[in-house]
């Protein structure tokens, strides 16, 4: 649970001196101007309590508009509920009284996992093809002919995504598809260094003009993690503001192997002031994090691809904070050589 959307509930609630068992019960409702009435409501699920959704219809309105936002995909029954949801909406047999359209136009965040069944995989997406945060965590497996159409066409149009490359076809792998038209935020999924299953046109990245976060996770053993990172942020538009360079291995981090000094350069920012490295594996040693951002563990990093991030740091923002760090010492060590110098000069 969100420990600021669960004061900020806390806190309205308190102010309107109501207790959360008539909120629950809505005995309170029918006192309350209306947009109080919403507010406390959608705040009440906010905290993923959604049994005051059986009030009123209102409410239910109301309610929905929260627990329909923000879809997590991470376990297999959870995938399988929310497949059979969407399904009825397509069941002209089906007793629901939602429109066709009810999960385009209220989720607004989707992460599916790889522990989803794959055959749901495609049938959700299109339910939910209006999400403005996509994240696609799952293998090959998942991946069909039919869903590698559909990621194509220009059904989809999110301003966060993250996916692998393999969801693209070998002669697709392009950044002129309509799904990056809108992005800001980019994660992508980097599986192999052969030129036939890479990204043949990485110079594309330039004419998406409102990217400003880029993450590309490299699955396989590289020995110049600064010379690739190099190579992809001189295709990046002008707009970039952080690049992060994810390696799979840990023993990139240990003394005396080939690609640490690579991976320092990046994170003290000789590459680019606006790239930072991660890693994909738990680091366990302290030392690691002086070359790269804290690792996040992936229970909650498939969260931080919801629209109100549920659990803890996310990525994006540690990646910040890092580049905000250096820019700052940038600016004391700047301070004290200009303070030296003045002083120098005045001795003489």
């Amino acid at each position: 649970m969100n420990i600021a959307i669960t004061d900020m509930r806390r806190s309205v609630i308190r102010r309107t001196l109501i207790p959360m068992e008539r909120v629950r019960s809505g005995s309170c409702y029918g006192n309350l101007p209306n947009d109080i009435g919403r507010i406390i409501f959608e705040l009440v699920a906010e905290g993923q309590d959604y049994s005051c959704a059986h009030v009123s219809k209102q409410t239910q309105i109301w309610v929905e508009r929260v627990m329909y936002r923000d879809i997590v995909l991470n376990t297999a029954r959870r995938g399988e509920l929310f497949h059979r949801t969407v399904s009825c909406l397509r069941d002209p047999k089906s007793a629901t009284t939602k429109p066709r359209n009810f999960f385009e136009t209220r989720v607004k965040s989707l992460v599916i996992s790889f522990e989803v069944n794959p055959p749901y995989v495609l049938p959700i997406l299109k339910a939910c093809k209006a999400v403005k945060s996509l994240a696609c965590f799952f293998s090959d497996g998942h991946i069909s002919s039919e869903l590698q159409a559909f990621v194509t066409s220009t059904a989809l149009s999110p301003t966060w995504l993250s996916v692998p490359g393999s969801i693209f076809r070998r002669n697709e792998r392009v950044f002129s598809h309509h799904i990056f038209r809108n992005l800001t935020h980019l994660e992508l999924l980097w599986e192999d260094e052969e030129p036939e299953l890479s990204w043949s046109s990485w110079e594309a990245l330039s004419e998406l003009k409102q990217l400003t976060h880029i993450s590309v996770d490299i699955q396989f053993d590289t020995y110049q993690p600064a010379e690739l990172a190099r190579a992809i942020l001189a295709w990046c538009p002008l707009t970039l503001r952080i690049f992060i360079l994810y390696v799979l291995f840990e023993s990139y981090f240990l003394e005396g192997s080939e690609q640490l000094e690579g991976l320092k350069s990046i994170h003290e920012g000789e590459v680019d002031p606006r790239a930072v490295v991660g890693c994909s594996q738990g680091l366990n040693n302290p030392d690691h994090h002086r070359c790269a951002i804290p690792n996040i563990h992936m229970k909650e990093f498939v969260y931080q691809w919801a629209t109100v991030p549920l659990m803890g740091e996310t990525m994006w923002g540690l990646a910040e904070r890092r580049v905000e760090e250096r820019r700052r010492n940038l600016k004391v060590s700047s301070f004290h050589r200009s303070h030296d110098q003045r002083l120098t000069l005045e001795k003489v």
